[in-house]
């Protein structure tokens, strides 16, 4: 009895809605949203929070596009590698000489002399007989020892124009030196 009930008020429904449409879907109950009023389609801005996760989350994607090309066209510094231990003599070339560069504090207010394989060099001819000396190389690396009163201005000029040359920078320190002896 309960199936025929059902039955029946199921076939009631779909007759009545067919009335109106052919679809089955509408409801003939639509009159009531006539009568709400229609509310604006943007009737204030957004909260406060919405809107400051946005702007910063699009500050935040800029900040990191830019900081990528920043990277890529800005400086990158000098590479400079310190010694922890002179190599063994059986792991390097035998007829390779180290190009070593010294710099050596002269006096007060004047300019530190600098020294390449123990040669005095002046700071002007430094660029064009570093280049000669790197060309007779095969491996590229010039080892930089400055004294310990030198300003780091005057032992960064020295790393600054070995790397300008594409040659690797080895710093020499006190704890080399003193293993070496």
């Amino acid at each position: 009895m309960l199936v025929r009930f059902v039955r029946a008020r199921y076939r009631c429904r779909v007759s009545a809605a067919t009335d109106i449409t052919d679809s089955e879907s509408v409801s003939q109950h639509f009159q009531w949203a006539q009568m709400l009023p229609l509310k604006p389609a943007f009737s204030a801005l957004p909260s406060f929070g919405l809107t400051c996760a946005l702007v910063l989350s699009w500050l935040v994607m800029f900040h990191m596009v830019f900081y990528e090309f920043g990277r890529r066209f800005g400086s990158k510094g000098l590479a400079v590698f310190v010694m922890k231990s002179v190599p063994q003599p059986d792991h390097i070339d035998r007829w390779a000489v180290p190009l070593v560069l010294k710099v050596k504090r002269a006096g007060t207010n004047l300019p530190p002399k600098l020294y390449m394989n123990s040669k005095p060099l002046s700071w002007d001819e430094l660029n064009d007989r570093l280049r000669a000396e790197l060309d007779k190389q095969a491996v590229k690396v010039v080892y930089v020892e400055a004294d310990a009163d030198v300003s780091w201005q005057d032992a960064l000029r020295a790393v600054d124009a070995a790397c300008w040359l594409h040659a690797k920078v080895v710093l020499l320190t006190s704890a080399t030196e003193s293993k070496h002896r």
